[in-house]
């Protein structure tokens, strides 16, 4: 277990050996979102920040996903 500190609250979390960088990796983009979500929202509310980021990173995923699969007609395509 390592201790890690996110929006100013530490946390204790599993983190397997070399996987330490990772984390902080994570750790600081996390950082980056839950500061761009409040001050891009006006939210006050430490819980609605949190919540807004995790929307935000939600979104940017699921479109990275929908980029990276390719849909049913472009795989018809490539398999004519």
């Amino acid at each position: 277990m390592i201790e890690v500190v996110i929006f100013g609250k530490s946390y204790r979390v599993n983190c397997p050996e070399g996987e330490e960088k990772a984390l902080q990796d994570s750790i600081q983009f996390l950082q980056e979102e839950i500061l761009a979500a409040r001050q891009g929202s006006g939210l006050s509310q430490r819980e609605d920040i949190i919540l807004m980021a995790a929307l935000n990173l939600s979104h940017k995923y699921l479109l990275l996903k929908q980029e990276s699969t390719p849909d049913e007609d472009t795989l018809g395509e490539f398999l004519e």
